[in-house]
């Protein structure tokens, strides 16, 4: 079971701990996660995603040139990297996520609005859809 106490010790840094292990029991309840060893496995998954709790979009505040173009396909070499770093995360969003995972081409801002979300940061239009196809099957409010 996941409670705000611990989930307190296991992420001291989260303000909204209450808020947090609240939805996470009740995802936890109608899910897979039925023993303790996949109770561990998905937290620690979880922690990382949400660096502790504490971040629930993706990242795209790149600095380096060389590491974004290494993580991503769609980046064609540091000055490639070096320019949408200067244009900023939603750039940088909407170019590497253009075309993938449902979403449209990088003008339509399908990247930034689809980026990585969330406890397990879902990407991508499909995934989104995916997700709230299965909530409303289940009658949970989705927004």
């Amino acid at each position: 079971m996941i409670t705000a106490e611990t989930l307190s010790t296991f992420a001291p840094r989260s303000p909204t701990a209450e808020i947090h292990a609240a939805a996470l029991e009740n995802a936890r309840q109608h899910s897979s996660v039925t023993t303790v060893r996949r109770l561990c496995h998905f937290m620690g998954h979880v922690f990382v995603d949400t660096a502790g709790f504490t971040v629930l979009e993706e990242n795209l505040h790149y600095q380096n040139p060389g590491r974004l173009d290494a993580v991503f396909s769609a980046v064609k070499g540091t000055a490639d990297a070096q320019a949408l770093i200067a244009e900023g995360p939603e750039a940088i969003a909407n170019r590497v996520y253009a075309q993938r995972l449902g979403n449209g081409d990088e003008a339509s801002g399908d990247g930034w609005r689809y980026r990585g979300s969330g406890y397990k940061q879902l990407t991508g239009r499909a995934n989104y859809r995916a997700i709230g196809a299965i909530e409303q099957r289940h009658g949970r409010d989705t927004a």
